[in-house]
């Protein structure tokens, strides 16, 4: 996992930290092989944050086709509904 990856992934779990555009878009078109990690941090968030998180993400990907959450956002709907 890069840094780069680790940054991100921690600015989500961090709760006093803002979900961000800037932090969000870092999981577009994240490659696969970073998709677990991705997944188990966003299932463990607590329930608003990862509501938040995934309606800013499809918030996002609405206003710029040049974001793509799909793949992420199809196998976390359930999660993020729950």
């Amino acid at each position: 996992m890069s840094e780069d990856l680790q940054r991100a992934l921690g600015n989500l779990k961090d709760e006093s930290q803002p979900l961000t555009r800037r932090v969000l878009s870092f999981f577009s078109g994240l490659p696969r092989a970073d998709a677990d990690s991705f997944m188990r941090v966003l299932s463990d968030l607590p329930d608003e944050r990862r509501r938040r998180a995934v309606a800013l993400m499809l918030e996002y990907a609405e206003e710029s086709f040049e974001l793509d959450f799909a793949w992420l956002l199809g196998g976390s709907f359930l999660i993020a509904t729950r």
